[in-house]
């Protein structure tokens, strides 16, 4: 793999990942646990699939719901991390 293959890769991955990383968050924020936000996201990333299939407005791929879902849940786990003196900064 080259740095122009390399970097290609990672800007993607970085997009991906940052989805539903803000969604994550809030949900967390909400919910106040990183399980069930991450099922959250999953079911999102389903509805935002399946409508992209449905609607015929892009491409449905298994990696968008994976990617998706692990930014939920990195969202959440930030959120966590941060904790509740930071809950300002995210509503």
């Amino acid at each position: 793999m080259g740095v122009i293959e390399f970097i290609y890769a990672s800007i993607w991955l970085w997009r991906k990942l940052r989805l539903l990383r803000t969604f994550g968050a809030l949900v967390y924020l909400l919910n106040g646990r990183i399980g069930l936000t991450t099922l959250f996201g999953a079911a999102f990333s389903i509805l935002i699939e399946v409508s992209q299939y449905l609607f015929q407005l892009g491409f449905s791929d298994i990696d968008d719901f994976l990617f998706n879902t692990l930014g939920a849940a990195a969202g959440a786990c930030i959120a966590a991390w941060a904790g509740p003196r930071s809950r300002w900064l995210w509503i």
